[in-house]
Parts: structure tokens; sequence; C-alpha cells
């Protein structure tokens, strides 16, 4: 069950028309069992009164009742009974915060923000404008029911082929007995989640966040990674076993933080498109050939690695174990070099 609650000033026009709307889409898509649709105030000055009749009557116009609705105030339990908490405007969420403090779960947005047109929906309080503010609404609450579907379909299918996931949030879900091939996710966070028995193959992530990706007899291949953030995963147990491509394919323009690599393949790897790595350790990795010119790679080591002919220069804070490593042939620029032969006790005057 998706708990979605709408919310403006006084609940008696925008939000309750949100209310309804999205209900009249629910319903439509047969989907009324599934969601729990409601609409709150921010403040006191209306509750208990009715919806203002000339929302009432756009409503009517598009053959959707309200009837028996009243103005409510919303409270801090809210927080914890919905799932989304959804404001008109920006003073609206200025307002809500004392009920919801610093949003900790990422439950409040404003409605239009799930649209192509970011922003406020017309308050017709002030401007008389029912239409401007049906048509806002309208375009909202659709964009919204797509978003919510789509991610309900990513939790629920099984295999998929060739789609497009965008502006999805997870956090600590398990994505169990599940195969996505060839899809596109975009714009989606992906916060200690964990994959059972799961694959991800030739996959392309763009505008993702990815933290704590755990793993559990699941694979991951040849993905793709443009401007994405990826923070505290562990690579290894990601991999497939036998002959199959290593996890990463590709990564542009992406920041990575604290990830750990082990025993994995990056021979003739590009990381310097536009990359940084910070605090990550690559231990036991083939990388000749390997492309780290002028990465940032701040507090990251590179451990028993063989780094033939990889190419370091212009690079920048990190570490390489000399005696462990194969670095026959490999480039690197000063000073960097330098702190190299600090590892060999070796001093320059």
């Amino acid at each position: 069950m998706t708990k979605v609650l709408f919310i403006c000033h006084g609940n008696i026009c925008r939000s309750p028309m949100a209310e309804f709307v999205m209900k009249d889409l629910v319903d439509k898509a047969g989907l009324s069992d599934q969601f729990e649709i409601a609409s709150a105030a921010t403040s006191t000055e209306e509750i208990g009164n009715p919806v203002y009749p000339p929302a009432r009557r756009k409503l009517a116009e598009h053959g959707i009742s309200c009837e028996g609705k009243t103005a409510r105030q919303m409270t801090r339990r809210d927080y914890e009974t919905y799932d989304y908490l959804i404001a008109m405007d920006h003073n609206n969420l200025r307002n809500m915060a004392r009920f919801v403090g610093g949003d900790p779960e990422h439950k409040v947005s404003l409605l239009m923000d799930h649209t192509r047109r970011p922003g406020d929906v017309a308050d017709p309080w002030y401007t008389g404008d029912f239409e401007a503010t049906w048509q806002d609404v309208l375009e909202g609450c659709t964009a919204l029911l797509e978003e919510l579907r789509g991610q309900e379909n990513f939790m629920t299918e099984r295999y998929c082929e060739g789609e497009r996931f965008a502006d999805l949030s997870f956090a600590e879900e398990t994505f169990e007995d599940c195969d996505f091939t060839d899809c596109v996710f975009a714009d989606c966070s992906f916060t200690k989640c964990e994959l059972d028995h799961t694959t991800l193959n030739e996959c392309k992530f763009v505008r993702c966040e990815i933290t704590g990706l755990r793993s559990t007899h699941s694979s991951v291949q040849s993905l793709d990674f443009e401007d994405c953030r990826l923070n505290e995963i562990e690579w290894a147990p990601l991999m497939s076993n036998g002959a199959f491509p290593d996890p990463i394919h590709t990564l542009k323009e992406c920041s990575l933080k604290y990830n750990t690599f082990t025993e994995m393949n990056f021979n003739r790897f590009n990381f310097s498109d536009g990359n940084e790595i910070v605090g990550s350790m690559f231990a036991k990795c083939e990388m000749q050939l390997a492309n780290f010119k002028g990465v940032e790679l701040h507090e990251t080591e590179f451990y028993q690695c063989d780094l033939r002919k990889a190419d370091f220069r212009d690079a920048a804070g990190y570490r390489v174990d000399i005696l462990g490593s194969r670095l026959k042939d490999a480039k690197f620029s000063l000073p960097e070099a330098v702190n190299l032969l600090a590892d060999l006790k070796i001093k320059l005057s």
C-alpha cells in the first residue's frame, strides 16, 4: 500500500484538488486497492470547512466528486504514516518544517517537481484562475502516478530487458531473483540495498547515486556509469563466477568514494574520463595499460596490483605498494614519483 498526502496552506483548494484528481487517476488505472490518498493543511485557518466552491465546481466539470471532504491540519504523525508528502508550493514546504523537521526519510517534495516544469502549483486563492490550477494539478498527479507505478514495476518485475527506469529512490531494499538486461537507470538512488540472486547485465546508470550496495549470490556484468556517485561499495562480491565480464564496463564523470576493488580485471581501462576516486582500495587487480592520467586519486591505494604500462601522469593523491606491485613501464609524474620512492626509503637531495 502506497500512502500519499497532499499539502497546501488551507486544505480547501489545491491540496484537495490534488487528492481527488489522484484518486480518480488511480481508480481509472485499476489501482485503488494499492493506494491511500489524502490531503491536509499547514495552517488552522480553514479546519472543518468544505472544499472551496470554485475548486469543487472545477473538479465536477471533469466528473470528480469531493463530497464530504473537510479541511484538516497535518500532524507530526502524518510523517510517520505516509510514504510521500507532496506540497503545492515552497511556502508549504517551509511551513511543513515544524511537522517534519529535516525530512530524514526524504518523503517530502513539490508536486510540480515530478513534472518537466518544476516549481509551484498556481494558487487560485490569489489569481481566481482555477483552470490554471487544474492543469498544474492534473499534470503533477499524472507524472507522480507514472513515477510511482514505475517504482512498483521495478520492485515486482522479475525479468526486464531494454526498460528505462527514472527518478526512483530506494533505501535498504532487497531485490530478489531479478534479471535486468540492457536497462537504463536515470536519476535513481539506491542506499544500502541488497541484490539477492539477482543479475544486472549490460545496464547503464546515468546521474545515479549508489551507496553501500551488497550482494548475495548475485552477479553484475558490464555496467556503464555516467555522472554517477558510487559510494562504499565492495565490488568483488558482485562479480560473476567463471569467464564473465567484470562489473564495470565504463566510468564517465563519476565520483567514487570509499570503494574496494579486489582481484578485478581493469586491463586497458580508462579511468581518466572526468572521474575522481577518493579513499578507495585496488587490491590484487590486473591493471596493465590502465589510464589514470589526470585523475584525482586522493587517499586511494594500490596493493599488489599489476600496473605494467599503466599511466599515472598528472594523477594525484594515490599510494602504490611498490614492493608488491608490478610497475614495469608504468608512467608517473612529479611530485608523485618522488613520493613512491619514499616507500623504498630512498631520499632525494
